[in-house]
């Protein structure tokens, strides 16, 4: 299966408890419903994942720093959900990311200007978390 797109449902309930095993999907649209959980550290897994929607959900806790090591993940949109902590410094490090919506989530911390490096970054949603400022690395 190239993509998984179950937008604009009424899911509900963890869909992504075992994403690691679709290691061949290339798109996962899952935007739209009223999912929970977490992202996976098995997300790191999805080496040919190029575009992860997961926007309007209430998926929580920390954005795994996998992320940031998938190699030819283009789009991350992941606004408004209930996502906590910091950003992994590893996301800053991604030589893929073209677009990066983490908008309307509960993000702490400091943002790491390494994001700003990205080479490949068209887009950058940040607003209405709850940031404190900018991390030197």
């Amino acid at each position: 299966m190239d993509t998984l797109d179950l937008y604009g449902n009424k899911f509900t309930g963890n869909v992504l408890d075992d994403i690691g095993i679709m290691s061949m999907l290339r798109n996962l649209v899952v935007g739209g419903n009223n999912f929970t959980g977490i992202l996976p550290s098995s997300i790191g897994n999805m080496s040919r994942l190029l575009i992860l929607r997961l926007g309007w959900n209430n998926f929580s806790g920390k954005i795994p720093p996998e992320l940031g090591k998938l190699p030819i993940l283009e789009g991350v949109y992941i606004h408004s959900n209930q996502f906590t902590g910091e950003i992994a410094p590893e996301l800053g490090r991604s030589s893929s990311i073209g677009r990066l919506y983490m908008n309307y989530n509960k993000i702490t911390g400091k943002i790491p200007r390494s994001m700003f490096n990205i080479s490949s970054l068209r887009e950058l949603g940040l607003s209405r978390n709850q940031f404190s400022g900018f991390n030197e690395s």
